[in-house]
């Protein structure tokens, strides 16, 4: 039986921590709107399920430049991605739970909705959170070097799509588009 690293144990520990602080900060903006809690509940659970298995190609590439812990291969950010889905379905539900929007006699289509949306926004916390809260071993220049200009303007994409989600689906941004 092989012998476990401990260090490197702690160490991915630690990213999932951090990751799940990183899930709670990207979707607390959404999270706090009762528009996404319906949004969670009329959406047809198979598209809830489209929503996330499309985000798994934005994860993968986003775990490659700047993931919760450095990978090796293909493999190896496909399952951060997984772990970042994971890690940000259990902030999502840590935080529907505190706020009452989910309980025991929930539904699970209702349950699937609900995370599959609010778990997209958190799920790239999950996966930036070590970028932003533990970037110790390289300077900011050498990161940007390693992922060069393509994964550079990738990851200020990715940062794109956090700003607009922080946009909450409410009435107002309907009206603001018609004018």
């Amino acid at each position: 039986m092989p012998k476990l690293n401990v260090g490197c144990n702690l160490r991915y520990a630690k990213g999932l921590a951090r990751a799940g602080l990183g899930a709670m900060i990207f979707a607390l903006p959404l999270t706090m709107t009762a528009e996404m809690w319906e949004l969670g509940v009329t959406i047809d659970p198979i598209r809830g399920v489209l929503v996330v298995v499309g985000t798994l190609p934005l994860l993968v590439a986003l775990s490659f430049y700047a993931g919760f812990e450095q990978t090796f291969s293909l493999l190896d950010n496909v399952l951060d991605a997984f772990a970042a889905i994971a890690v940000s379905a259990m902030a999502c539900l840590l935080v529907l739970g505190l706020f009452g929007e989910i309980g025991p006699d929930t539904p699970l289509d209702e349950l699937v909705g609900k995370l599959s949306v609010l778990s997209f926004a958190a799920s790239i916390g999950a996966l930036l959170a070590d970028k932003q809260f533990n970037d110790e071993e390289m300077g900011e220049d050498e990161a940007e070097m390693e992922r060069g200009f393509a994964g550079t303007l990738f990851v200020m994409g990715t940062g794109a799509i956090f700003l607009a989600l922080n946009i909450a689906p409410t009435e107002e941004v309907g009206l603001i588009a018609v004018t």
